[in-house]
């Protein structure tokens, strides 16, 4: 009887398993989402922002490396008064605090350049997304 039972679970445990996989790759980590659903409302509140004055509010699971100190998983923001800039936000895993990316995309006209340069609703302690990819 015992073995009946663990040759059934074994593989509904593996099934389990890559149904998670597949689901986290495709739609991001919920834990992740979770806690910076909870974390950014404060942190732009922090930085004298809120979440009212934005126009785009995107989580995404970008399909590239991202800094190791960052969970994978981000927060785009676009700002009403900056329409085409996108800013980035992720995730520390180390305390669990929201941080402002250097890199924000602009798009104008379909074309989109990253730049790193003092805009309006960038933070003074912002950290490279691309920084510790190895």
């Amino acid at each position: 009887m015992m073995k009946k039972w663990f040759m059934i679970g074994i593989p509904v445990v593996i099934i389990c398993a890559i149904a998670w996989f597949v689901y986290a790759e495709i739609n991001g980590n919920p834990y992740v989402k979770y806690q910076m659903d909870k974390e950014l409302p404060t942190h732009l509140e922090t930085a004298g922002e809120s979440k009212a004055a934005t126009s785009m509010y995107l989580f995404a699971n970008p399909k590239f490396l991202i800094n190791n100190d960052y969970y994978g998983d981000i927060y785009t923001l676009e700002f009403k008064d900056e329409p085409h800039m996108h800013y980035y936000y992720g995730l520390s895993k180390k305390d669990k605090k929201i941080t402002q990316f250097c890199e924000k995309d602009f798009d104008k006209d379909g074309v989109i350049d990253t730049i790193t340069k003092e805009t309006k609703h960038a933070e003074k302690s912002c950290v490279s997304m691309y920084a510790n990819r190895d």
